[in-house]
């Protein structure tokens, strides 16, 4: 287990710190409007927004099977 999960990426896979800003681009694209507007996305995703959106970290982000969680902004 790593004790620095954020900062490895997988064999062949996206680091943490790339798929942070593609996801926080397209949250600008969606902010933009128009609004309202609804974002389907996995719990990796969701962390993100939330840290975004909330200012929580993305490690304590939890989200439980087929959530809906509503930000107002």
């Amino acid at each position: 287990k790593s004790e620095d999960w954020f900062g490895v990426a997988a064999p062949g896979g996206e680091a943490w710190a790339s798929f942070t800003a593609r996801v926080l681009s397209a949250l600008d694209i969606a902010l933009a409007g128009p609004r309202p507007a609804a974002i389907v996305a996995h719990a990796a995703v969701n962390s993100v927004i939330a840290a975004k959106l909330r200012g929580a970290s993305p490690a304590q982000f939890q989200q439980a099977y087929c959530e809906v969680i509503e930000f107002d902004v």
